[in-house]
């Protein structure tokens, strides 16, 4: 990763090279003494003290400035240290370093001298709230509040580094959180000034405290080239830390455990690569944020970030990313609202339900778009879907024509193959012998106006969908009235039953279900209207119909003379057409039927995706183990 900012020119710490104004051996000067100030009356500047915390080189009180009127915080050199040369002028460096470092989140350096016992002390802004290693521990602050504190302190350790400034003991427990959003960086005590020798740190050992020394920092924080050289370490261990604290804002864990400080270096100079991902894999850890730290706490310095910067922009390009999020997921849950109150609406029977079933369909699709996981908006949409209107709306019903008409179109190619199948079938009557060229007309005329009328149909531009309805059933009475002439040939219960049922079938299976009553009495009647015709002897010339003799049954030939061979050969090319051909029709119905209830398995199934919740796999278990 590369910091691309713009040159930013501050000015560097001014500071003399011993920083409490003694020389090289550590003797104090008369000039470094600072007697405690008065207000003209003798009396001490700073009131009682009440002490309010402690480390491994000063006290921090609480003091009251009556001059001023208002409480500070007051820092001084522990008792037991407060003679040595080295550690007032490391102490003296701190209040120097911090009190030029201007920045919002670092705490201002008031004053700094000597009190009435001889003791270095410098004053500071008193800040109050709590440590964010305290506030680590509660887990009361969401994950963007986290990342907003943290990113404030990688703006203040930022503007340290610009200034020449590392600090070289960031942690949790150094980071304070005002109760008003306020975030100050703690400790400056063991900050290196850049370009200038550390001559003066000695070791002291605590257990989770800092170690000061060759070893300067807090084990589990300190990158691993402050086990080796404190000294010579560069701002990169600051970025060290600060991904340290992330990988521990990420996971509420910190990023190398152990309860002594023995275990914690173990695991600094091991230096595995730890995701948070990979440490806490329950939690929904952003990819970048986990990448980013991991980045942060290489092993190795030349890949980590060149500067805290880096990591202070990814934070907010996270941050501007989940507030847009927020955004987002805000006007879901409005568009959600609107989108239940027009679906309630749209299932009652109002006139206007399908409009409002389209208001409440747009505004739970808007939903969605805005936020996938609203399960309000998922939730209006299913419902929707899986109760459609009782009225189709006028789009669909145009639609619905439209692919109707393509649909009858397809099956009239059917039927044109059906009429033409019947009429090779009639054309063979002759070599039956025919007695009558007027009867075996009164089935050609018919059949033939029949197929004309279907290839009229099929090829007529203006086409709707009742003119198709109504001029098939001008083709289907047609048809049905050359079946009936059959039985002109020889009888209505030789033939005329099964070219009947071959026609009735292929005009149902093609129609749609309002015309199949017209169609099915229709065939009914194709035979029935003979049949009664013959049994009662209303035409014995023209349809003199069975005769029954002892042991069996006289067919009369009507238009025929019936020769043995030739009436077998019709009849059955007569019966093998009349089982064939229906198929034409009524498999390309049957194979739509399917696809459509594949695809409406399909439809169902993308829908049930939308529902919030698991996905189902009961039934494909029912499937791959029926019982």
């Amino acid at each position: 990763m590369t910091d691309r900012r713009p040159p930013v020119h501050l000015s560097r710490l001014e500071l003399p090279e011993t920083l409490d104004g003694t020389s090289h051996s550590g003797e104090r000067s008369a000039s470094g003494s600072v007697s405690a100030p008065t207000l003209g009356t003798g009396k001490p500047r700073y009131g009682e003290r009440h002490l309010l915390g402690r480390g491994g080189m000063g006290e921090v009180h609480l003091r009251r400035d009556d001059w001023l009127g208002r409480d500070i915080a007051i820092k001084t050199l522990i008792a037991e240290r407060s003679s040595l040369a080295v550690a007032r002028a490391r102490f003296l460096r701190e209040a120097r370093v911090q009190g030029q470092l201007e920045h919002p989140a670092i705490v201002p350096v008031y004053d700094v001298g000597t009190d009435e016992d001889g003791n270095e002390y410098f004053t500071m802004k008193r800040v109050t709230g709590r440590t964010l290693k305290e506030v680590l521990a509660t887990g009361d602050f969401s994950l963007p509040r986290l990342l907003g504190v943290f990113r404030q302190v990688c703006l203040a350790v930022d503007y340290a580094h610009m200034r020449g400034v590392v600090h070289r003991d960031l942690k949790p427990a150094n980071v304070m959180v005002g109760d008003f959003g306020e975030v100050y960086v703690l400790d400056w005590g063991l900050a290196k000034v850049m370009g200038m020798a550390s001559t003066m740190e000695e070791p002291t050992v605590g257990s989770g405290e800092t170690i000061a020394g060759h070893m300067m920092g807090t084990p589990g924080y300190m990158a691993p080239e402050q086990l080796d050289s404190a000294g010579e370490v560069d701002e990169r261990a600051d970025v060290y830390a600060l991904g340290a604290m992330l990988f521990e804002i990420l996971t509420g864990e910190p990023l190398h455990p152990g309860d002594s400080v023995d275990e914690k270096l173990r695991s600094t100079q091991a230096g595995a690569a730890m995701r948070p991902s990979e440490r806490a894999p329950e939690l929904d850890i952003p990819p970048e944020l986990d990448a980013l730290c991991l980045t942060a706490t290489a092993h190795d310095v030349a890949a980590r970030p060149l500067g805290v910067r880096i990591i202070a922009d990814a934070i907010e390009r996270y941050l501007e990313g989940d507030r847009d999020l927020a955004v987002r997921r805000r006007l879901a849950v409005k568009h959600a609202e609107a989108a239940s109150i027009a679906a309630s609406q749209a299932l009652t029977a109002s006139p206007d339900a399908i409009e409002a079933r389209a208001r409440a369909l747009k505004e739970a699709g808007r939903a969605l778009t805005l936020d996938p996981e609203n399960a309000a908006g998922a939730a209006t949409l299913v419902q929707l879907l899986a109760q459609p209107p009782s009225v189709l709306p006028a789009e669909v019903r145009l639609e619905v024509e439209r692919a109707e008409l393509v649909a009858m179109r397809l099956r009239n190619r059917k039927g044109i193959a059906m009429l033409s199948a019947f009429l090779l079938i009639v054309c063979a009557i002759p070599i039956a012998g025919l007695r009558s060229w007027s009867l075996w007309a009164c089935i050609v005329v018919p059949l033939v106006a029949a197929l004309a009328m279907t290839l009229w149909v099929l090829f007529s531009r203006d086409l709707t969908v009742p003119r198709f309805e109504r001029r098939t059933d001008v083709v289907v009475v047609l048809g049905l009235t050359a079946v009936a002439s059959c039985a002109l040939t020889m009888t209505s219960s030789v033939i005329v039953p099964v070219l009947a049922l071959a026609f009735t079938m292929g005009a149902v299976g093609a129609s749609r279900p309002a015309r199949r009553p017209r169609y099915l009495a229709m065939g009914l009647c194709a035979f029935l209207v003979p049949f009664v015709v013959e049994w009662l002897h209303l035409a014995p010339d023209v349809l003199p119909g069975l005769q029954f003799v002892p042991g069996g049954a006289f067919i009369p030939a009507g238009a025929t003379t019936l020769p043995a061979l030739a009436t077998r050969v019709l009849l059955l090319l007569a019966t093998c057409a009349s089982i064939l051909t229906p198929m034409l029709t009524v498999f390309p119905v049957l194979d739509a039927a399917a696809e459509l209830r594949t695809q409406s398995f399909l439809h169902a199934w993308q829908l049930r995706q939308l529902a919030p919740g698991e996905p189902r796999s009961d039934s494909a278990a029912a499937v791959r183990d029926p019982p």
